[in-house]
């Protein structure tokens, strides 16, 4: 999510080449929809004169009413958590210029073409739908087998800003994927 189109690409063709069949690729990224209000904030902070001067801005529209904050009601927990942040994690998280949350969707079809398989979150609460999803959306899982919906469903009900996913390679035609006892274990 903070890297070119062109980086992700070679990104993926690495993986392609290198990765034996049942090895695991770990990726961390930020996510829609949870990150997706982040993005006005994100431009806000890389034409600061400084990140923390963007940050006291920031500040200073919430506390002004602004409507962005007003909308957007987690953006004040966001900010928050970005005042205590040290400078080199800001720099990192909000200046590149390819800054862009991604849809769960998107990535494990760009994997699929390397011929990895979504297995799990590598955070583990993640993967227990009964204590990490709202029990009234955990119906509307019970029944969806595709994938890429399922994620996206997990997404919208946790409003989920960051994923840890885990893609195992899986393209030689055997299943290396785990059991979900195994998965859970």
């Amino acid at each position: 999510a903070w890297v070119t189109p062109d980086t992700r690409a070679a990104i993926r063709q690495v993986i392609h080449r290198w990765l034996k069949p049942g090895g695991l690729v770990y990726l961390a990224y930020m996510s829609h929809p949870g990150a997706s209000g982040l993005a006005a904030a994100q431009r806000l902070l890389r034409l600061s004169a400084g990140l923390r001067q963007g940050v006291a801005l920031l500040r200073q529209l919430e506390q002004s009413g602004a409507g962005y904050f007003v909308a957007t009601p987690d953006m004040a927990r966001q900010l928050a958590h970005l005042e205590h942040e040290d400078d080199a994690y800001l720099a990192h998280e909000f200046t590149s210029a390819d800054w862009q949350p991604l849809h769960v969707a998107d990535v494990m079809q760009d994997l699929g073409k390397s011929g990895c398989t979504y297995v799990g979150s590598a955070t583990l609460i993640e993967n227990i739908d009964a204590i990490s999803i709202p029990a009234r959306v955990q119906p509307l899982l019970r029944d969806v087998r595709d994938p890429a919906m399922a994620e996206t469903l997990r997404d919208l009900a946790r409003n989920q800003s960051l994923r840890r996913d885990i893609y195992q390679r899986t393209d030689d035609g055997q299943d290396h994927r785990l059991s979900a006892d195994a998965h859970r274990a």
